[in-house]
C-alpha cells in the first residue's frame, strides 16, 4: 500500500479534528434549534387554545356561536393551525372549522420524511364560567376572584400540524450543514496554506537531494527556511559541497593513478618484449643443445663400448697383478662414464621429446636383486648395510619398461649410498592405488 505524502498527512491530521469539532458543534446547534422549535410549537398551541377558550365563553353561554367564528377563522389562517373544534359541556360539537389539506400537505422531501411531517398535535383547553353570589354582584369588583367558583361549560381543541415545524427543522439542518461546510472549507484552505508553507521547503530539499544523487553536484538549495528545516537546508548544501570536493579529489587521484598505470604498462610491455627475446634465445639454444646431445648418442657410446669391450678382452689375457688392476680400473671407470652419459642423453631426449618407453614383461625381484648385487660392493666399501623388502600383495611379474625401472632405482640407491657415511640404505616396495586395469607400485628409498 502506497503511503501518503507528508502534505496529505498534514492535511488529513489537521482536517479530521476540525471536521469532528464542526460536526459536534453543528449537531449541538441543530439539536438546540430542534428543541426550540418543538417548545415554540407547544407554546404556540397552548397559547391559541387559551386565547379561544375565554372568547368562546360568552358565545356558548349565550347560545350564539356565531360570535366566535370570526376569531376562529382569523386564527386558523395562521400556518400551524389546521383545525379548531369547540364542544359544549355534553361533548357535542358546536363549532368545527378546519383548513383544507391541500393548503398544507405537500410532497415530502427525504429530510421531511425523517421527521414525520404529517403528524398533528392537539391542544385542549376547558371553557369555564365564573359564578358569583347574587348579593355580591353589585359589591364585587371586576378583579375580585377570591370567592369565585368556575363552572365547566365546554372545551376547545386546537389542532396544529408539524409540517411547518418540520420545514423549519429541515431549513435549520441545511443552514447548519452550509455553515459547517463553509467553516470546514475555510479550515481546509488554511490548513493547505500552512501545509504548503511546511512542505514546500521539504519538496525543494527532496528535489535537490535527488539531483545530487544523480550526480549533479552543482545543485544547491536556497536557505530561506527557519528552524529545523533551515538547518537541514544548510546541511544539504554543505553535503553537496563536500561531495563535490571529494569527487574533485577522486578525479585528481584517478588521473594520477591512470598516468602511473600507463607508465607501468609501457614498462611492462618493454620488459615483456625483452623477456620474449631472451626466452626465444634460451629456447633456441636449449633445443639446439638437446638436439646435439640426442644426435650424438651413437657417436659417444660407440667408442665407450669399444673401450669396455677391449678391456674385457685384455682381462682374459695373461696380465700381471698391476696390469690386471689397471684394466679393472679402466673397465669400471668406462662403465660409470657410460652410465653418466646415458643419464645425460636420457635427459636430453626428454627435453627434445625423443625419449622412448618400451614395455616388456619381467620379474621385479630379478631387477631388484641385480641392482643390490651391482651396488653391494660400493655399500660394503663405505661400511653401509644395503637391504630391501617387498610387501605381500605386490605382484612380482609386471609389464613396463624394465630399463627405466633399473635406471631410476640404481640412481636413487646409488645417491643414497653416496651420501650415507654409516648405517643403512633401505628399499621398500609397496602396493599403491588400484584401478580396474592397472596396479601402481610404490618404491621408497630411505637412509640414515
Amino acid at each position: 500500500m502506497k503511503r501518503l505524502g507528508i502534505s496529505k498527512q498534514i492535511i488529513l491530521v489537521a482536517t479530521l479534528p476540525a471536521l469532528i469539532v464542526s460536526a459536534i458543534l453543528s449537531v449541538h446547534f441543530i439539536s438546540d434549534q430542534f428543541d426550540h422549535i418543538s417548545t415554540s410549537l407547544n407554546h404556540h398551541g397552548n397559547l391559541i387554545a387559551k386565547q379561544i377558550a375565554p372568547a368562546a365563553e360568552y358565545a356558548i353561554y349565550s347560545g350564539n356561536i356565531d360570535l366566535i367564528k370570526p376569531l376562529v377563522e382569523n386564527i386558523i389562517e395562521e400556518n400551524p393551525v389546521v383545525k379548531v373544534q369547540i364542544f359544549d359541556k355534553k361533548g357535542n360539537t358546536i363549532l368545527n372549522i378546519s383548513k383544507p389539506e391541500s393548503t398544507y400537505r405537500k410532497e415530502n422531501s427525504i429530510l421531511e420524511n425523517i421527521f414525520e411531517e404529517d403528524k398533528n398535535i392537539e391542544f385542549s383547553e376547558a371553557i369555564l364560567v365564573a359564578q358569583l353570589p347574587v348579593d355580591d354582584i353589585e359589591n364585587s369588583l371586576p378583579d375580585d376572584t377570591t370567592n369565585e367558583k368556575s363552572i365547566y361549560i365546554g372545551k376547545v381543541i386546537v389542532t396544529i400540524t408539524t409540517r411547518y415545524a418540520t420545514e423549519e427543522k429541515v431549513t435549520q439542518i441545511k443552514h447548519g450543514a452550509l455553515v459547517t461546510m463553509i467553516v470546514l472549507l475555510l479550515t481546509i484552505a488554511v490548513i493547505i496554506q500552512i501545509s504548503n508553507t511546511i512542505t514546500k521547503p521539504i519538496r525543494s530539499l527532496t528535489h535537490t537531494v535527488k539531483n545530487i544523487a544523480s550526480g549533479n553536484l552543482e545543485t544547491t538549495i536556497d536557505n530561506d527556511a527557519s528552524g529545523e528545516v533551515g538547518i537541514l537546508q544548510s546541511c544539504v548544501n554543505h553535503m553537496a559541497d563536500e561531495l563535490k570536493r571529494s569527487q574533485s579529489d577522486m578525479e585528481d587521484q584517478l588521473n594520477e593513478y591512470t598516468l602511473e598505470l600507463q607508465q607501468t604498462m609501457e614498462e611492462l610491455e618493454i620488459r615483456n618484449a625483452e623477456l620474449d627475446i631472451t626466452r626465444s634465445k634460451a629456447i633456441y639454444a636449449n633445443n639446439a643443445k638437446s638436439e646435439f646431445l640426442a644426435n650424438m648418442s651413437h657417436e659417444i657410446r660407440t667408442p665407450l663400448s669399444g673401450i669396455i669391450g677391449f678391456t674385457e678382452l685384455l682381462q682374459d689375457t695373461k696380465l700381471s697383478a698391476q696390469q690386471l688392476d689397471y684394466s679393472n680400473t679402466i673397465h669400471k671407470s668406462s662403465i660409470i662414464l657410460l652410465e653418466i652419459i646415458n643419464d645425460i642423453l636420457d635427459l636430453s631426449k626428454i627435453e627434445s621429446g625423443k625419449v622412448e618407453i618400451s614395455s616388456s614383461e619381467f620379474n621385479l625381484v630379478d631387477i631388484i636383486e641385480d641392482i643390490i648385487n651391482l651396488l653391494s660392493q660400493t655399500a660394503l666399501d663405505k661400511n653401509v648395510e644395503l637391504f630391501y623388502r617387498i610387501e605381500g600383495g605386490v605382484p612380482t611379474i609386471i609389464h613396463t619398461d624394465s630399463f627405466r625401472i633399473h635406471q631410476i632405482l640404481t640412481n636413487l640407491i646409488g645417491n643414497a649410498i653416496k651420501f650415507t657415511d654409516k648405517g643403512y640404505v633401505y628399499l621398500q616396495v609397496t602396493q599403491g592405488e588400484l584401478s580396474d586395469t592397472d596396479t601402481s607400485i610404490k618404491f621408497t628409498v630411505s637412509d640414515t
